[in-house]
């Protein structure tokens, strides 16, 4: 049986982000696992505090009222304030300036084990990045949720090899099931969920809307997600342009992911990069059809038999791939959908996921 352990999760906020959902669904399973587990953040956006609370997962936001700019000071002694306090045996921290944080803290404090977790892939190996990777001489694992991410820290870091594991996300497939009647919509539902920024190419999918409403192609996008201001406007006012309101719906967050899932035909993830992205692999465990760039990991994640990769920066290539998808006949759509399902079981185990960390321990 394995040792049980006091763990220290650490992340900056508890909002809607996909990290977020990967960390707090951790905390459960280690709890579950007979763990003494504790979650801390430091930014006041307690989007999932309730879920931890419901799982009575031991958690507080260390800042009250944490601001979205912090003052890393503060936050750097209110974390080891917290360590000392609760003497954790393990410290997993996730996203950038946690990990940094609680590398800084472990070169002189050496009571815990540090398992610092990459959560994208890094696209421009600027200052910061360079920063971040030379703390994390002190962590004694740097484990990515992507293989592109791994392939990129080996090639740069190769003195961090022994210390790599990679741990793909999770999706709790008793959860996130499909819908007991799909494609019974009039007219097909676009899908994709995801925060309304540069990264997720939302003004190169919106130009493949409008010659697909030209072409007379039948669809209706909802899009999930927050929104950056700037961005936003740019991508609202190409909206009203190209004449696409009613077809492209820009709905914010959502606290009930699973039931928009549930009600759509298709998903479409349309970024020019991702890690081991949370929304497609939900999306396919809720058996849909999907559509998505094919950058980072996403070819290991979607085949020919449940959707259709794409190359974000072509448009005519973003374009055909979806327009195949949506004009499929519903028995196509059925039929790949079921298998975006079955690849959903295979790869997206929480019992797997929650084992690798456990090995780390």
């Amino acid at each position: 049986m394995k040792e049980k352990r006091r763990l220290l999760l650490i992340i900056d906020t508890l909002n809607s982000g996909g990290a977020q959902r990967q960390l707090v669904g951790l905390a459960k399973l280690l709890k579950d696992n007979g763990h003494t587990v504790r979650v801390i953040s430091y930014i006041d956006a307690p989007f999932y505090k309730a879920f931890l609370d419901e799982n009575e997962v031991d958690n507080e936001c260390l800042i009250e009222g944490g601001p979205a700019k912090p003052n890393y000071i503060k936050v750097y002694r209110a974390i080891k304030k917290d360590i000392k306090c609760f003497k954790p045996e393990v410290v997993i921290a996730y996203l950038q300036f946690p990990s940094i944080m609680s590398s800084l803290i472990h070169s002189r404090d050496k009571s815990f084990k540090l398992i610092v977790s990459e959560r994208n892939t890094t696209q421009e190996f600027d200052w910061f990045e360079r920063i971040k990777f030379w703390t994390f001489r002190w962590a004694d694992y740097i484990v990515p949720n992507s293989h592109s991410q791994e392939r990129f820290i080996q090639l740069h870091y190769p003195k961090y090899a022994s210390k790599i594991v990679t741990i793909t996300n999770f999706v709790d497939t008793d959860i996130f099931v499909p819908a007991t009647k799909q494609f019974e919509n009039p007219t097909p539902i676009l899908l994709s969920v995801g925060r309304v920024m540069v990264q997720k190419n939302v003004l190169v999918f919106i130009n493949v809307l409008k010659r697909l409403k030209d072409e007379g192609i039948l669809f209706k996008v909802l899009w999930y997600g927050g929104k950056e201001d700037q961005y936003f406007k740019e991508c609202e006012t190409k909206q009203k342009e190209y004449g696409l309101d009613g077809l492209l719906e820009f709905k914010g967050r959502t606290n009930d992911v699973l039931d928009v899932y549930q009600k759509a035909d298709v998903f479409c993830l349309p970024s020019i990069y991702e890690g081991y992205p949370n929304v497609l692999c939900e999306a396919m465990c809720c058996g849909l059809p999907v559509t998505a760039s094919d950058v980072c990991d996403n070819s290991d994640i979607v085949s020919s038999s449940c959707g259709r990769l794409f190359n974000p920066y072509d448009e005519d290539d973003m374009y055909n791939k979806i327009k195949e998808i949506l004009t499929m006949n519903k028995s196509e759509l059925a039929k790949m959908g079921e298998c975006s399902r079955d690849i959903s079981i295979r790869k997206f185990s929480k019992v797997e996921f929650v084992i690798k960390y456990e090995s780390l321990f």
